[in-house]
């Protein structure tokens, strides 16, 4: 076996260990020592989807009737009833209709659908839309209303895009708000317009 050798005082000097901070206490610190606004902040970031990042679109899709909910919210019950309210409350879901928008909320804890503000329910945008399409639209929605009535559900976080004729981009309005919206015709198709 060969011998070992020493080691260079000189090597040492040059390359100094990395410096481990000790707690100032004498006990180690973690995220639940935290105050709760930094603790906030931090959730903010974690489970925000974040407008830098995919185009500036911070939506979240829901396909496949699975709920995209972050890893930070499967750590430990405690951090899921701090960081809950904030991914419900802050990220927009889109859902591509209204069946998978009643399957998205049906999957849904009474206390997630507290803490929800906004699902975007995708329909048909066009700018000139079918004869009776704003009447069947608002009766579909009547029908949800009522379906989600006795939940604890903020109707006013279920929006839908509708296309005002001469706008170029649709705008998404609550449930409420439909009803301030009224179709005419325009040849053999009808647009919308506010009342």
């Amino acid at each position: 076996m060969a011998p070992r050798r020493r080691a260079n005082p000189r090597w040492r000097s040059r390359h100094p260990q990395p410096a481990t901070m000790a707690p100032a206490s004498g006990s180690k610190k973690c995220l639940m020592d935290l105050p709760p606004e930094l603790r906030n902040s931090i959730y903010e970031m974690a489970v925000l989807k974040d407008k830098l990042f995919d185009d500036g679109n911070t939506d979240i899709y829901y396909k496949r009737f699975k709920i995209p909910e972050p890893g930070l919210l499967r750590v430990c019950k405690q951090i899921r009833d701090e960081a809950l309210p904030i991914f419900y409350g802050d990220n927009i879901f889109r859902c591509a209709n209204m069946y998978s928008t009643v399957k998205f909320l049906c999957r849904l804890s009474p206390r997630k659908l507290a803490a929800l503000r906004t699902v975007h329910c995708s329909v048909f945008t066009g700018e000139l839309v079918y004869s009776g399409y704003l009447e069947s639209l608002k009766a579909v929605v009547r029908r949800f209303v009522k379906d989600f009535r006795d939940s604890k559900l903020h109707l006013d976080a279920i929006r839908i895009p509708i296309r005002i004729r001469g706008e170029p981009q649709s705008r998404y309005v609550s449930c409420q708000e439909l009803e301030d919206y009224e179709s005419f015709e325009v040849g053999h198709r009808e647009a919308i317009r506010p009342k």
